[in-house]
């Protein structure tokens, strides 16, 4: 398995865990406001989304980096897009 490949699993598996993260936070949101508020629950479902929405991202962000930082994952992966102008000519190691 090459860098590139590498890194595009290491990204869809983020993705898969963020949607997961996501949802598990909304669903938690969703049964905190039902049992605080009764009957007013379907008024907070935008600010549900929000919060889960933010807050999975921040939770997936950083898992994500401890999981980079942990296990060395950067010499392990190459940067699937190239915004600074390098090219292959600059990575010998592949």
């Amino acid at each position: 398995m090459n860098k590139k490949t590498a890194a595009v699993l290491f990204f869809i598996a983020s993705t898969i865990i963020n949607i997961i993260i996501v949802l598990v936070l909304m669903i938690l949101l969703f049964f905190l406001f039902y049992f605080i508020l009764k009957s007013g629950v379907m008024r907070t479902l935008p600010i549900i989304f929000m919060i889960g929405l933010l807050g999975g991202s921040i939770i997936s962000q950083r898992l994500m980096t401890y999981i980079f930082d942990k296990y060395h994952l950067e010499e392990k992966m190459e940067p699937l897009f190239n915004f600074r102008g390098k090219n292959k000519k600059n990575h010998p190691e592949d």
